[in-house]
């Protein structure tokens, strides 16, 4: 489990580098809807799992989860759709995104400096 939250740590972190990509070019390898499934990526699969319902902060956890998904695929879906001077302000420093990144990011990092996982 401890490697599934060292990844979910670097590909979540990895976020902006992907949305600043999609910014560029407009094109992305994943979709909009995809983005926002939460549910989809490593950690997502860990949150559904019973050992991963059974973490300290849980239900916190998730939520910034599913926030932080839902605001990359906002940012995406600006991308995608040549608004790219909106997303990219979506993306600049103190915004919500980089907020929920580092919520995230802190968060797991925690959980893996507990030992919790």
């Amino acid at each position: 489990m401890k490697e599934i939250l060292q990844q979910a740590i670097t590909s979540h972190s990895h976020w902006k580098y992907n949305l600043q990509q999609a910014i560029k070019t407009g094109k992305s390898q994943a979709t909009v809807d995809e983005a926002k499934n939460a549910h989809l990526c490593e950690l997502g699969k860990l949150l559904n799992s019973a050992a991963g319902k059974a973490l300290p902060g849980y239900a916190e956890l998730t939520k910034i989860h599913q926030d932080f998904h839902e605001e990359a695929a906002d940012i995406l879906k600006l991308a995608l759709t040549g608004k790219q001077s909106e997303a990219q302000t979506k993306m600049q420093l103190g915004s919500y995104f980089g907020q929920l990144t580092a919520k995230l990011v802190n968060k797991l990092a925690d959980l893996d400096t507990l030992g919790k996982v």
